[in-house]
C-alpha cells in the first residue's frame, strides 16, 4: 500500500474545515488543520505536506499572503477555497494556485479536485482502505470481502469509505450526511439507516456496529 499523502487544511470556519478533513481521512489522506492563517502557516513549514487546501479569508494572515509565502520556497499543489467569485480575485489567486473552489461547494467535488490534482502531481492509481476482511479501493470504488467482489451503490461505498477510513470512531447519521452529503443539502437522517442496512446485507450484520443513542462505526477485530 502506498504511503499515505499529507493534506493541510487552513479554513477559519470551523464546521467547514472539520467537515473537510473528515471527507479527506474517510478517502485515505492524513490531514492536518489550522483555523487561523499565521498558525497554519507555521504548520505548513513544519510539516511535510503534500498539497494545501487554502481558504482566502482568515484571520491574521489572509490566504493570498500565504500563498505568495509558499510560492517562495515550494511548489506543493494548491486549492484555493473562497466565497469570493469576482474574476480580479480568480485571476490573482490562479497566478500561485492549482485549482479555485467557490463557496459553497460540494465535498464530493472538492474530493474529485484533490483526487485529480494528487494524479496530476503525484501520479496516485489507488487508495486502499482494509478493514477485517473487507478492502475498499477508493479511487476505483470497488469493494472486495475474503478476495469476492461486492457489488456496491455509490452512496454506499461513501458511507464505508467514512467509517473505514477511522475504525472505531463512531459517527452520527447528522456527521455521516454532512460528510456525503455537503453540509448545504438536507437529507432525511433515516436514509443514513437505509443504507447501512443494505450494506449489512452484503458484508453481513456485524461489519457495521450501531452505537445505541450516537451512530455507526466498524472496528477491527485483532
Amino acid at each position: 500500500m502506498q504511503e499515505k499523502r499529507c493534506i493541510l487544511v487552513i479554513e477559519d470556519d470551523t464546521d467547514i474545515n472539520e467537515a473537510i478533513c473528515s471527507f479527506l481521512r474517510a478517502d485515505g489522506y492524513l490531514v492536518i488543520s489550522s483555523v487561523d492563517g499565521a498558525i497554519g502557516l507555521e504548520k505548513f513549514y513544519s510539516h511535510k505536506v503534500d498539497m494545501l487546501i487554502l481558504d482566502l479569508m482568515l484571520p491574521t494572515l489572509d490566504g493570498q499572503t500565504i500563498l505568495k509565502e509558499i510560492r517562495k520556497l515550494s511548489s506543493v499543489p494548491v486549492i484555493a477555497i473562497s466565497a469570493l467569485n469576482d474574476e480580479q480575485t480568480q485571476e490573482a489567486v490562479f497566478a500561485l494556485a492549482d485549482d479555485y473552489v467557490v463557496k459553497p461547494f460540494s465535498l464530493k467535488v472538492l474530493l474529485f479536485k484533490v483526487g485529480a490534482l494528487m494524479r496530476r502531481v503525484y501520479g496516485e492509481t489507488s487508495q486502499l482502505l482494509r478493514v477485517n476482511q473487507v478492502t475498499l479501493d477508493v479511487t476505483k470504488n470497488s469493494v472486495t470481502q475474503a478476495g469476492q467482489q461486492i457489488e456496491m451503490t455509490a452512496r454506499e461505498i461513501e458511507i464505508l469509505a467514512v467509517l473505514m477510513a477511522n475504525p472505531k470512531m463512531v459517527y452520527s447519521r447528522e456527521q455521516l450526511i454532512t460528510l456525503i452529503w455537503g453540509y448545504n443539502d438536507y437529507v432525511d437522517e433515516r436514509v443514513i439507516d437505509v443504507h447501512v442496512r443494505n450494506i449489512r446485507k452484503k458484508l453481513g450484520n456485524t461489519f457495521i456496529q450501531t452505537v445505541k443513542g450516537v451512530g455507526y462505526r466498524v472496528e477491527e477485530v485483532l
